[in-house]
């Protein structure tokens, strides 16, 4: 999976957009090469998702509060 937000450049897709790669076995080929439209993702969603879904290992004990943290500071700017 790869989260991609480029607004400039030489693609012609400026919206935060989803690929899913050969790792992510898909089995339909379109899908490898589709921009699946997301919406913006905030990177702690991507770290949550790494530690909840794929069991990536947290550098900190409490890094659920870190996040919820993050988030509140991320909605009050």
């Amino acid at each position: 999976m790869a989260y991609h937000l480029h607004p400039e450049g030489p693609s012609h897709v400026v919206t935060p957009h989803l690929h899913l790669g050969a790792g992510a076995q898909v089995s339909r080929a379109e899908l490898g090469a589709a921009h699946l439209q997301t919406g913006p993702i905030p990177p702690t969603a991507v770290i949550r998702l790494a530690i909840e879904a794929f069991s990536a290992q947290p550098s900190r004990q409490q890094w659920d509060v870190t996040l919820r943290e993050a988030d509140s500071a991320l909605l009050e700017s």
